[in-house]
């Protein structure tokens, strides 16, 4: 699965992390949509302290992770009309 994109993070951040589905579920005609908001999980060494979702975008809020690590966030949608997607960001922990 391609990764949606790779974010800079210091280990001591906590920050919060935008993943769109809005582009994806525009392209099914007629429009597709999420009802229940999206799943998260995430390689071990980072936390994600919470998230929530509205119109399309799933918001990640992200703690922890080492000086020169990498790790992945993934985010999983289930539409109404029953197809499933799977979006992944990398996050990049560096100490500057």
């Amino acid at each position: 699965m391609p990764i949606l994109k790779k974010f800079p993070k210091e280990p001591v951040d906590v920050q919060d992390y935008d993943i769109d589905f809005n582009t994806w579920l525009a392209s099914f005609n007629p429009v597709d949509t999420i009802t229940v908001k999206p799943t998260t999980s995430c390689d071990t060494g980072i936390t994600i302290a919470s998230s929530s979702y509205n119109a399309g975008v799933l918001k990640v809020w992200i703690t922890g992770g080492t000086n020169g690590g990498s790790y992945k966030v993934t985010a999983t949608a289930v539409t109404t009309g029953g197809r499933t997607k799977q979006i992944e960001i990398v996050i990049r922990v560096a100490d500057t």
